[in-house]
């Protein structure tokens, strides 16, 4: 521990890109992103939720591997990602954003981000243990739901809320 070190701030570098992410122009293609979490058997609700909505053929399902995870770790493990309804990426997370409509995770930083973005989120409720949301309370209804069927993604996706538009100083200053 470094006593000239503020260590209020430090977390705040890990949200740094937000800022000029944000100003960047965003692409209007039709893309679900999926932010997998550390953990396999979360990974693996959100695919295996993903795989059974039945939503307009225009949606792409993009799946964002977690930073621990490897593509082909996630292909071995998690057979129907091989699936041609999902797409990989390893792309930055903030450039993902840009081109994405939803996010679909469980409860993570990414929820947050994701919001402060603009991004509309479906947190994957989980079916195995208790489902962690961490937005309740600190941000608007309209902007995320927690899913748990395959109907329940559906009808987010399909519903017209509008999205909020949140000060990001307010979460990190």
């Amino acid at each position: 521990y470094c006593k000239n070190l503020d260590v209020k701030k430090g977390p705040a570098f890990r949200f740094h890109e937000i800022h000029s992410s944000r100003k960047n122009k965003r692409n209007s293609e039709k893309i679900v992103l999926l932010c997998l979490p550390m953990h396999f058997e979360d990974s693996r609700e959100i695919i295996n939720l993903a795989f059974k909505t039945r939503i307009n053929s225009s949606y792409k399902f993009v799946i964002k591997p977690h930073p621990q995870q490897s593509i082909k770790e996630i292909q071995k493990k998690i057979d129907i990602s091989n699936n041609k309804k999902f797409i990989f990426s390893e792309d930055k997370l903030y450039n993902l954003f840009r081109s994405s409509k939803f996010v679909m995770t469980t409860a993570s930083r990414t929820c947050l981000e994701a919001i402060i973005y603009g991004l509309r989120v479906a947190i994957v409720g989980s079916k195995n243990h208790l489902t962690k949301n961490n937005l309740n309370g600190i941000v608007n209804k309209n902007g995320w739901s927690v899913c748990y069927t395959p109907q329940d993604i559906k009808d987010f996706i399909n519903s017209d809320n509008k999205k909020n538009k949140y000060d990001i100083n307010k979460f990190f200053y």
